[in-house]
C-alpha cells in the first residue's frame, strides 16, 4: 500500500524588508511632523529653494551664535565642509557684519575696498548679494548669495524681491532657535535641583541620617529638598512642593529655597523665617504662584522644630512603637496671600525617632478604583522599612506607590523625606 504524499508546505514568505525608498518617505513623513532641531539640517532645507531660483553657485546663512555673539555659518553651498557649524572670523567692517548691523541688504559687484566696507569676493565670483534676515526680536543673521560669470549681476530689484521672500525663512528659523532653548530648558528641569545639600539617597550626618528618592512627573511641578548647615552643628531643612507646574513652578521653588538657604539661622524662628519667604515670594508674584512647604531645624539633643506652610503633616515615628504623630503645627502656602500667621511646633526626638516628610503627590496617588494611597499605607511601609537604612525606606515607599497607581511614571511629583535622629553614630 502506497503510503499518502504530504501536502507540500505552503512557501514561506520572505521576511519584510523596508526599503531604501520607504525609509526616505517615513523619514520625510516625520520631518513634516517633528522637524530636527539640527540648524545645519534646517538651514540647508531653507537655504536650497533660494539658491534654486537665483541660480547662485555660492551660497551661505548665518546666525547669530547666542554663545559668542558671533555670525555662524549654519548652511552653505559652495564653502568648505569644515566651515559650516562655524564662527565667522571677524574682521573690520565685514560685510556680512555691516549688513547685519545696518539691516540694509547690498547687491555687490566683484571687489569691495571702501572706507565703510571691507571684503572681497573670489576673482571668479563676479556678482554677490547679502541681506539681513529680519525676525519678530530683531535681526537673527545674513543670507548671502554669490553668482559666477556668465550668470548676469544682481540687482536692487533683486535684492528687494529676495528680501519680500525672506519672512518665511525668518518665521521658520526663529520657530527652530526656540524648539532648540525649549528642549534645552525642558532638560535642566528634567535635571531638578542642583548643588542641594539634600541629595537623593542616604546622607549621613553627625547625629543625623537622612534619605530622599524622587520621581518627577512629566510637567514637573517644583518639588525639592534643601539643607543648610549651622556652626553649632544644627542643621535647617526645607520641603516644597510648588502648587502648578512647568517652568513657573520651578522658578517659584528656586526663588523660595535660595530665600531659605539665605535667610535660615538658629537664631531666627522658623514662623519669623516663612512669614519672610510668604512676602518676598507674594510682592514678586501676587500670589500667582504659591508654594507649599515644610520647614524645620534639627538640633543636635534631637530638638526638632517645624512649620507646616500648606504641606501634608509629616509623621513623627517614635522607636518604641508608640503612636504615630502628625507634625501638622504651621498655616497656608506661602505666597498666597500677602500676609499669614504660621505656628511652630517642637517635639524632642528619642535615639531611634524617625520623621517622615510625603509629598501629596504620594498619599493623592490613585489606583484603578480611585482610592488614593493614603497615610495608613505609608505608615505600614514605614513599620516594615523602619530599621532599614533610610535610602531603602525611601526607595520602597516609591516603588510601593508606583505599583499602587499601576503607572510607571506618577502624574504629580512624588518626593519622600525621612529623618532618623541617631546621636550615637
Amino acid at each position: 500500500m502506497r503510503e499518502p504524499v504530504p501536502a507540500p508546505a505552503p512557501p514561506a514568505h520572505d521576511a519584510f524588508m523596508p526599503s531604501a525608498a520607504l525609509a526616505a518617505d517615513v523619514l520625510g513623513e516625520c520631518m513634516q511632523v517633528v522637524p530636527s532641531l539640527d540648524l545645519r539640517d534646517i538651514g540647508a532645507r531653507l537655504l536650497a529653494p533660494l539658491v534654486s531660483a537665483t541660480r547662485a553657485h555660492r551660497a551661505s546663512l548665518m546666525i547669530v551664535n547666542p554663545d559668542t555673539g558671533r555670525l555662524r555659518i549654519v548652511a552653505g553651498l559652495g564653502l568648505s565642509p569644515e566651515l559650516i557649524g562655524r564662527d565667522v572670523e571677524w574682521k573690520p567692517n565685514s560685510i556680512a557684519e555691516w549688513v547685519f548691523r545696518r539691516r540694509e541688504g547690498l547687491a555687490l559687484q566683484g571687489e569691495v575696498r571702501t572706507d565703510a566696507l571691507q571684503g572681497s569676493a573670489e576673482g571668479s565670483v563676479d556678482s554677490s548679494l547679502c541681506v539681513p534676515l529680519e525676525g519678530t526680536d530683531g535681526t537673527l543673521g545674513v543670507v548671502n548669495l554669490a553668482r559666477l560669470a556668465p550668470q548676469p549681476a544682481f540687482s536692487d530689484a533683486e535684492r528687494e524681491s529676495i528680501e519680500q521672500v525672506l519672512p518665511p525663512i525668518t518665521a521658520a528659523l526663529e520657530r527652530a532657535l526656540r524648539a532648540q532653548r525649549a528642549e534645552r530648558y525642558v532638560r535642566q528641569l528634567e535635571c531638578g535641583p542642583v548643588a542641594t545639600l539634600v541629595p537623593a539617597g542616604q546622607t549621613q550626618l553627625r547625629h543625623h541620617e537622612l534619605g530622599l528618592a524622587r520621581v518627577n512627573c512629566e510637567n514637573r511641578a517644583g518639588d525639592c529638598a534643601e539643607r543648610v548647615l549651622h556652626g553649632s552643628g544644627a542643621h535647617s531643612l526645607l520641603v516644597t512642593d510648588a502648587q502648578g507646574d512647568g517652568v513657573d513652578a520651578a522658578l517659584a521653588t528656586t526663588f523660595v529655597r535660595g530665600s531659605f538657604v539665605a535667610g535660615a539661622s538658629p537664631e531666627r524662628t522658623l514662623s519669623g523665617l516663612v512669614a519672610q519667604l510668604n512676602a518676598s515670594l507674594h510682592a514678586r508674584t501676587s500670589g500667582a504662584h504659591p508654594v507649599s512647604l515644610w520647614a524645620a531645624e534639627l538640633s543636635t539633643s534631637g530638638q526638632l522644630s517645624t512649620c507646616n506652610a500648606g504641606y501634608p503633616p509629616p509623621l513623627w515615628i517614635p522607636s518604641d512603637d508608640s503612636p504615630v504623630c502628625r507634625l501638622s503645627g504651621g498655616g497656608p502656602p506661602v505666597g498666597a496671600e500677602a500676609q499669614g500667621r504660621w505656628d511652630e511646633e517642637q517635639v524632642r526626638l528619642l535615639p531611634g525617632d524617625l520623621v517622615l516628610v510625603v509629598s501629596d503627590g504620594l498619599l493623592d496617588a490613585r489606583n484603578a478604583t480611585q482610592m488614593p494611597f493614603g497615610e495608613e499605607r505609608v505608615i505600614e511601609v514605614a513599620a516594615e522599612y523602619r530599621r532599614e537604612p533610610l535610602d531603602r525606606l525611601t526607595q520602597a515607599l516609591v516603588e510601593r506607590v508606583l505599583a499602587y497607581s499601576g503607572r510607571p511614571v506618577p502624574v504629580d511629583d512624588v518626593q519622600v523625606l525621612a529623618i532618623r535622629f541617631s546621636p550615637e553614630r
